[in-house]
This record gives structure tokens, sequence and C-alpha cells, in this order.
């Protein structure tokens, strides 16, 4: 009697571990986990006519050059400093405490992910098996010399108007991730009409405060 109730147990086990994965829960799970611990990488984000690339060493190092159309930025945080010049020849600047972004709870490395992801990143592990029941295998696609299984990662319901989900039955994904199989880690994200690309996963990347700072100047308004 043991011993068939030991069977039984076992069967459920593989049978509710096949259920996660075809339902995408393990896959999506492992890979946010195994983001999280990166300690550096550097990653892409392409957006209409503007090109992104940054570089991370975490958790609040970070190296941002942009640019778009005619013009470049680039941005050096490092924990609550944050430097910028315009172009490759402009001079830095420290950004003045008026004009600084409040802090968050959100580290940049984080950050970055949870919009990559459309913020099942930041989401419980509650919320994510929750909603694994709509996640969507999408295929398999090379990114570089890589190859990795897609999954939609599905908008939380009370993201889309109680209307649109009512007349319109196409599933709203948050974001389509590319997994890598081995590693677990996210290659590629989709999320509106970004592209995301991670790459030099725990590479040796230094991200350094500038040379011949300038101050900011800030005015007050009268």
């Amino acid at each position: 009697m043991l011993k068939r109730a030991l069977v039984l147990t076992v069967i459920a086990m593989m049978v509710a571990s096949v259920s996660c994965r075809k339902s995408g829960f393990h896959e999506v799970w492992q890979a946010l986990d195994a983001m999280q611990r990166l300690k550096s990488f550097r990653a892409t984000v392409n957006a209409n006519s503007v090109s992104t690339s940054y570089e991370y060493v975490c958790p609040d190092r970070v190296h941002v050059t942009l640019k778009g159309t005619g013009s470049e930025m680039e941005e050096i945080g490092i924990a609550n400093r944050v430097f910028s010049r315009s172009g490759p020849d402009g001079g830095w600047l420290e950004e003045s405490p008026a004009r600084r972004q409040p802090s968050t709870d959100i580290a940049p490395c984080k950050r970055i992910l949870v919009a990559a992801t459309g913020g099942a990143f930041g989401m419980a592990a509650a919320i994510i098996t929750e909603r694994s029941r709509e996640f969507r295998y999408m295929g398999r696609e090379a990114v570089g010399s890589q190859t990795c299984d897609s999954w939609g990662i599905p908008l939380e319901t009370y993201e889309v108007p109680h209307e649109a989900q009512f007349h319109d039955p196409t599933p709203h994904w948050a974001s389509i991730v590319c997994i890598e199989a081995v590693s677990h880690r996210i290659l590629q994200a989709k999320h509106d009409d970004a592209v995301f690309r991670f790459y030099d996963f725990d590479q040796d990347i230094t991200i350094q405060e500038p040379q011949g700072i300038g101050v900011e100047q800030h005015q007050e308004s009268p």
C-alpha cells in the first residue's frame, strides 16, 4: 500500500511538472531568477528611430548611450549620482540634486528587466503562477548566433479595459521573451514597439565616474 502511494505521488509530481512546463511558468520563472542573479550585462533597446545601449554593473551602476536622428546623449549613473553629456565630444556635467529623479526601490539592473518584460519581472511568484495558464509558446527564434524559445507573457487583466477584453478575443501580450534553454537567460524581449537584447552576461564591465566634470547649473524659479 505504501509503495503504491509513493508511486502515485511521483506520478502526480511528474504531471504537475509537465503542466507547469506546458504553461510556461517553469521557463519564465527560471529566466527571471537567472536574470536577477547576474552581476553584469549589456543590453540594447531599439524603438522607432532611437537606439539605446546599456552597460550594467549590478546593482547600481549603469552607462547609457542614446542615439536618435542626428543626436546623441550619454549618461552614467553610480548609486544616486548621475553624469551626462551631449555627444561623444561634449563635456560631462553632474546633475544637480534639484533635477535628479526621485529615487526608487528598483535598482537600474532590475528596472530595465521590468520594462523589457512588461512588468512581469516585478511580479510575485503567486501572480505569475495565476497568470501562467495564459502563457503561450511562440516557437524557437535565432538571436545573433544563439537560439532561444519565445514565450508570450500575458498583460495583466487590470491593464486592459473591460470592453476591450469583452470584444477582442486576441491575447494581449505584456511582452514576448526569448529564453536560452541552457542558461535560462533572456536573450531578447519585445514589448510594445521596443526590442530589447541582452548579452555579455557576467563579463568584466567597468563603469567609473567620468573625468573633468562640471556642475549643472540650476536656476530657481522666481
